[in-house]
């Protein structure tokens, strides 16, 4: 039966806990502390808040980065806080941020206030886990789909903007079997809303120890595809996968691999020095209008320049980086080891990247900017950098 609870107000966003341990790593740049099952327990306490922040026609300066974490984060600290920004495509005043233990947030105006959403069927189960990894349906966003890591288990799907949720891996099924529905990331495909893929924090049972499921139908129906264990032998923290077209696609697990045939075969196209790639929670990768692809890795960014078959590592382009966005002229990325560095480059010149002064960061963050998010419509970025809170800054 459908709950029929409405959204919490929570509030004007305030300031991000401090003084948070620090996380443990997996292996590389691929590995985000979102997955770590280490640590755990409290993030740090401190519940002073900045002046409020403006709404959608009162945002701050130009490269001046305000703190938009939701009051309830701030009041309920937790190892990791907020993990992935999701922007609604059609409404882009409207943005969800996902937590850890903490369950979904939802802003109407930009960031300046946040509600709790997940207040209908099944929120207990979406409040139980670290939502690392999550998707919204750019036709409808209304639908979502998120993970709940070292909680519920499963991929769990709304499609009435984060209220109510239902398991796409249904206790019994095949592809809950596989991995006890330990979903490590989930990814949609760019040109199909309905074409998901996930991949699992655990071996695979039946199949070889890394393996994907994939659905052509939302989630309602999945089937199990078998990854080379020659490439793999094992599961990784903080492996994930990515879409470039229908059949072609991305597997990082430290190292980069690629299919062009849906999964049936596999090679390896890590760069030389371009270890430790990393996908971002949300599974988006860029792509600038000369088609170049971009991502973060522990060398630097890299590129590739003919739809994901080679990769190659820019020289001087930072250390340590995890999400690479563009804002439709430049590109930023964000450092793993310090939230405070942020590199960018204009669409015309890839090759220069410059550390950005980042006002409005905080001097002394506990843990790493480990996905981002844009507004097209308001040229915002919004960095969601775990305990250290949920920011953003206008880009243009």
């Amino acid at each position: 039966m459908a709950g029929d609870g409405g959204m919490r107000e929570t509030g004007t966003g305030g300031a991000a806990p401090s003084g948070a341990g620090s996380s443990s790593g997996g292996s590389g740049a691929g590995s985000s502390s979102a997955g770590s099952s280490s640590g755990g327990g409290s993030a740090g306490a401190g519940t002073v808040k900045p002046p409020p922040v403006g709404k959608c026609d009162g945002l701050g300066a130009v490269g001046t980065w305000e703190n938009v974490t939701p009051p309830y984060l701030v009041e309920h600290p937790t190892f990791t806080g907020a993990l992935v920004p999701l922007v609604n495509p059609v409404n882009p005043a409207i943005v969800y941020v996902t937590s850890d233990g903490n369950g979904i947030f939802k802003s109407t105006d930009c960031g300046a206030n946040w509600m709790k959403v997940n207040t209908g069927r099944n929120a207990k189960e979406i409040d139980s886990g670290r939502i690392w990894g999550a998707v919204i349906d750019p036709v409808e966003p209304d639908t979502l789909y998120a993970l709940t890591g070292y909680g519920a288990g499963g991929l769990w799907k709304t499609t009435n903007g984060g209220t109510d949720w239902d398991n796409m891996l249904p206790e019994g099924s095949e592809i809950a079997k596989t991995a006890g529905g330990f979903v490590e990331r989930v990814v949609m495909d760019p040109t199909n809303r309905l074409h998901l893929l996930i991949n699992f924090h655990l071996n695979c049972a039946g199949h070889t120890p890394v393996c994907f499921g994939e659905s052509m139908d939302g989630g309602k129906s999945w089937s199990i595809l078998d990854f080379p264990e020659s490439l793999s032998p094992s599961w990784g923290e903080g492996s994930g996968l990515m879409i470039l077209k229908p059949n072609v696609w991305l597997y990082q697990q430290y190292q980069l691999f690629y299919t062009e045939d849906s999964g049936k075969n596999w090679k390896a196209v890590t760069p030389d020095g371009g270890l430790g790639s990393c996908f971002p929670g949300d599974s988006r990768i860029t792509q600038t209008p000369d088609k170049s692809y971009f991502l973060g890795a522990q060398a630097g960014v890299l590129v590739s320049k003919d739809e994901g078959k080679s990769w190659a590592v820019i020289p001087n382009s930072g250390r340590a980086l995890c999400p690479v966005i563009g804002d439709g002229t430049r590109l930023f990325a964000a450092s793993l080891s310090n939230p405070q560095v942020v590199y960018a480059a204009s669409y015309s010149d890839t090759n220069t990247w410059t550390k950005l002064d980042s006002p409005g960061l905080p001097v002394d963050p506990p843990q790493n900017m480990y996905v981002m998010a844009y507004d097209t419509a308001h040229h915002l970025l919004f960095g969601a950098a775990q305990a250290t809170g949920l920011f953003r800054m206008v880009t243009q």
